[in-house]
């Protein structure tokens, strides 16, 4: 459609991305508004915006950050987010062209499309899945946290008989499964990373979030560990915890998680949710029974030789902490 026009976000168009971003899933302007500020973004390329005869019809967002590369040289990269199209022109092609000016403008570009249409659309134009990652979820209070999913107590009863049965599963499985090293920061080889975790982290919690939630920061630290998270309580369901970041000596021990996981369960958190690319920290939380939950894969462009050596943690993915949208349960 030749009358779509593409273009760089900026204060200029930021308003058409609101719209678009509300058409999609309500998401809060004060959200918008925030991830695409040119005080964060420091004058750097912030995705593209597109408009059909003046109308908005799509956008890509761009967060741009630092990466630290295994031979400790500093690259520019890219991870992609808020890839919308509306329904009126979502035949014509846009995702796609939006797709090729975003790979187009840096070397090294990542993300996480959820859609299944959105990856294949991705695979096809050269990204590739990175080589390990793990989502997890801890659960603490199980009889709370299959309620909050079934209005049927019988129901919810049978699936707590099930998810200690897919906890047993998953600690025999950890505690027989032998360490798998060099693997997305499973040895102790050097991996790429992105700089600036905390700040990220500061960044990540100063997010807005819909009004039917409460949030609160959190750092946790002893001897050799450090584990930043943020709770987020959530209307009849409870507290959802999400861990941002982890460092440390330590960080691999399973006695050194003990006490986080014992506090966690006295702040009555229903549940502690992870994501991570390290094998050595997805082993630690498996051995405690955190199963694995559905994820999508995160995607990479440009630098195959780094699919299997990138340490990500939760801070880095846009969508970890994202509840500026439509409301949705714990």
């Amino acid at each position: 459609m030749d009358e779509i026009t593409i273009e760089p976000i900026g204060p200029a168009n930021l308003d058409i991305v609101v719209r678009l971003l509300q058409e999609r899933n309500d998401t809060l302007p004060s959200y918008t508004q925030w991830k695409y500020a040119p005080s964060f973004s420091n004058g750097s390329f912030r995705g593209v915006v597109a408009t059909l005869r003046g109308e908005p019809a799509g956008c890509f967002g761009l967060v741009v950050r630092d990466l630290v590369l295994p031979d400790c040289q500093t690259a520019r990269c890219g991870w992609f987010a808020d890839w919308y199209v509306t329904a009126r022109v979502r035949t014509s092609g846009l995702g796609t062209r939006m797709l090729h000016a975003l790979s187009d403008s840096f070397p090294l570009i990542l993300g996480h499309p959820g859609p299944e249409k959105a990856r294949a659309i991705c695979l096809a134009g050269g990204y590739q899945p990175v080589g390990f990652q793990s989502r997890r979820r801890l659960v603490l209070r199980r009889f709370d946290y299959e309620r909050s999913r079934t209005r049927y107590f019988v129901k919810a009863t049978a699936n707590v008989l099930l998810g200690l049965q897919r906890s047993a599963y998953t600690k025999v499985q950890a505690m027989s499964s032998s360490s798998q090293i060099g693997t997305n920061g499973g040895g102790r080889r050097r991996v790429a990373h992105f700089v600036n975790a905390r700040e990220q982290c500061r960044w990540v919690l100063s997010q807005p979030i819909r009004p039917d939630v409460s949030r609160t920061g959190g750092s946790w630290q002893v001897d050799g560990l450090e584990i930043i998270y943020v709770d987020d309580w959530f209307p009849g369901s409870g507290c959802r915890r999400r861990i941002l970041f982890t460092a440390g000596r330590r960080q691999f021990s399973v006695e050194a998680w003990k006490a986080f996981i014992e506090e966690s369960r006295k702040a009555n958190c229903v549940y502690i949710e992870s994501f991570t690319t390290s094998r050595r920290l997805d082993k630690v939380l498996a051995t405690y029974g955190a199963w694995r939950y559905p994820d999508a894969p995160v995607l990479m462009r440009g630098r195959p030789d780094l699919v299997d050596k990138l340490l990500l943690h939760g801070c880095d993915r846009e969508n970890w902490t994202y509840l500026a949208g439509g409301a949705s349960g714990v």
